[in-house]
């Protein structure tokens, strides 16, 4: 209480407590734990409560600043954190709205992830890359002591990649050596001989359709290697001779024989396989079903097929429509149409694309929606809050509420994506109350905290005391 003296008199103030507001404001911090390496860093957490209440971030914690802490209803709280030299993990701590958020760090330093971390290589001379992944304000280095391995990118920060060249080892033996990168050991086996290749694929499965393939070689730098078929109906276009990486491409004949077959190619020594069916075009469509609303609607599936297949899209079913990719080759799309449902029943829709059946099934009724969330807890203070609905493109929907104190400001009527803000009145009552809105068919549940029990400080609080 507040005492005033004034000519004889003694004037007794009753003083309003100065937290009512506070009292009322009632605050979410998101994070309200962060876990940090031992880097200098930058965070941010977020800060939601009433459009009125008003909040601020503080912190004793010496290595950690606050950069931007302080707004009224939703907002945000960025922070620095400095980089920790002390050799041993750390806590500090903020204070926003009455809440406690802690920060853990860990000890100072970089810990970089590197791969690979082994090579196993040929005798010839060839080079190699690793890829270094850490933190954006960590430095790293890459070093050898092998006399063999020469690294060509030394030094880096966050992420990168370190590259380094290998000698041709004429020692005629096998032989190991490391690097040490980002803090870790990378090893390098080299053998006393010879050039091995790899080639991908081995396999090919293809139409009786003439067509042509591509496959990958990699070996060492200065290896060199040949691609030759064994099969009359195979053929090498590029790529039949060549030295490290790269590929070879080849042309299958069209099969007139009315029987599979099966050729073979050797690229880089090693054997690859062509199995040739004796008929047709095959193809992939994806998805081959649909389930839709009882709303018109749209959709849209993919196909895959040969490079010289051609394929149809057509329908039997009257509510069904194509509407675009009615004929096509190779890899294309079908786009369809489905009619309202006004029968009251569930129906089933075929389409057949590529000779292959695609099915619609359509349900007898209505628009389905989500809405998210569906409950919204507040303090006793004036405020809004939005949800988002979620429905298809041809639904429409509404929002509304008979709750008093609850408000629709935005998004009374919608249809497929959309929102709905609110306006939530305050509670002046000394207990809390719920109210609803129904958005989209669905109930949404508004609880909001009771008001102050206290007076407001007003003329009639005051009393003089003679």
């Amino acid at each position: 209480m507040n005492i005033a003296r004034c000519c004889g008199l003694a004037v007794l103030i009753w003083a309003a407590d100065v937290s009512l507001a506070e009292a009322q404001c009632s605050y979410t911090l998101n994070p309200t734990t962060f876990t940090v390496g031992g880097t200098a860093s930058t965070q941010t957490l977020s800060v939601i409560t009433g459009t009125a209440c008003s909040w601020s971030a503080t912190t004793t914690t010496s290595w950690i600043t606050i950069t931007s802490g302080a707004g009224s209803g939703i907002g945000s709280v960025t922070f620095a954190v400095a980089q920790n030299a002390t050799g041993s993990p750390r806590t500090g701590t903020l204070t926003i709205g009455g809440q406690t958020v802690t920060v853990d760090q860990g000890t100072g330093g970089c810990t970089g992830s590197v791969t690979p971390l082994s090579f196993a290589v040929d005798a010839i001379a060839t080079s190699r890359t690793v890829s270094v992944i850490a933190g954006t304000a960590c430095s790293w280095t890459a070093t050898t002591t092998a006399p063999w391995i020469t690294v060509t990118a030394a030094s880096g920060s966050g992420i990168g990649s370190v590259t380094f060249s290998i000698a041709a080892n004429t020692t005629g033996a096998a032989r190991t050596g490391t690097l040490t990168i980002a803090g870790q050991t990378v090893t390098v086996i080299q053998a006393a001989t010879g050039c091995s290749a790899a080639v991908t694929p081995t396999t090919f499965d293809v139409d009786a359709l003439a067509t042509s393939r591509t496959l990958s070689v990699t070996s060492g730098t200065s290896c060199s290697w040949t691609a030759t078929p064994t099969a009359s109906w195979i053929t090498v276009t590029s790529g039949a001779t060549g030295s490290g990486i790269g590929s070879v491409t080849f042309s299958v004949t069209a099969n007139t024989t009315g029987a599979a077959r099966t050729g073979t190619l050797t690229a880089a020594g090693q054997t690859v396989t062509v199995n040739q069916s004796a008929t047709g075009c095959s193809a992939t469509l994806t998805p081959n079903s649909f389930d839709v609303d009882a709303v018109a609607t749209s959709r849209t599936l993919s196909v895959t097929s040969g490079t010289s297949c051609s394929w149809t899209a057509t329908t039997t079913t009257p509510w069904i429509t194509v509407t675009a990719g009615a004929s096509g080759s190779g890899i294309g799309a079908v786009t369809f149409s489905v009619a309202a449902n006004t029968t009251g029943t569930d129906r089933t829709g075929t389409l057949t694309v590529a000779a292959k059946t695609v099915t619609v099934n359509q349900s007898a009724t209505g628009c389905s929606a989500t809405v998210t969330p569906l409950s919204f807890d507040v303090g006793a203070l004036a405020t809004s809050r939005t949800l988002s609905v979620t429905s298809g493109t041809s639904c429409s929907w509404t929002a509304t509420t008979t709750t008093p104190w609850i408000t629709v400001t935005a998004g009374a009527n919608g249809s497929g994506i959309g929102s709905v803000t609110f306006s939530i009145a305050a509670n002046t009552a000394a207990t809390p109350r719920n109210g609803t809105l129904t958005v989209a068919g669905q109930s949404v549940a508004v609880n909001q905290a009771a008001g102050s029990t206290q007076p407001p400080p007003t003329p009639a609080n005051l009393r003089v005391i003679r």
